[in-house]
Formats: structure tokens, C-alpha cells, sequence
């Protein structure tokens, strides 16, 4: 059963979409990182000054390996994204009929 990981951060999402548009190497680096450690879903979804990164990984010692590459510490830096996210948590996936 695979883990659903949610971050939030207070920070200007418009700053990590910038970072994100200049350096698309250095992205898609990254999501090969993401891929190779077992990563099944990755998305950011932003309101306001609030920024929630939404990630599967099929346990939470990959999510943990995962934020140790310093290239996903470069762009954070970057984006001015803070280290320690206001909150955050695991949850477990649940399989639901409804699902779509």
C-alpha cells in the first residue's frame, strides 16, 4: 500500500513557477530522481501565499531519500520555498469505488 504525502508551505508559488520555467534541466532531473526511487504521483496545487505539494511514494523512507538530492534542495533554495513546510503529514491510500 503506497503513502500520499501532503506539504504545505507559506511562500510565493508564482516564485516556484518561475524557477521551474528557467530551468528545465534541472527539472527534469529532478522528476527523474522522483521516478527512480518509486515515486507514483507528484503534483504542486497553490492558493494565495500557500503552496501544498502532493506526492505518492510507495513508503516513506523513499519520500525521506527523496529530500535529500541537492537538486531539489538547489531549486527550493531557489524558489525561496523554506525548508520546513507549516505542516505536513502521511496519509495511507485507501482503495474507494468512487475513485476516478
Amino acid at each position: 500500500m503506497s503513502i500520499v504525502e501532503i506539504d504545505r508551505y507559506r511562500c510565493d508559488p508564482a516564485k516556484l513557477e518561475s524557477v521551474m520555467r528557467a530551468r528545465p534541466g534541472d527539472v527534469e532531473e529532478l522528476m527523474e530522481r522522483y521516478r527512480s526511487l518509486g515515486a507514483l504521483h507528484h503534483r504542486f496545487v497553490a492558493r494565495g501565499q500557500d503552496l501544498l505539494l502532493i506526492d505518492e511514494w510507495p513508503s516513506i523512507e523513499a519520500s525521506t531519500r527523496f529530500w535529500l538530492d541537492p537538486v531539489a534542495m538547489r531549486l527550493a533554495r531557489e524558489a525561496e520555498i523554506p525548508l520546513e513546510p507549516v505542516e505536513y503529514g502521511y496519509f495511507r491510500s485507501m482503495t474507494d469505488p468512487s475513485e476516478f
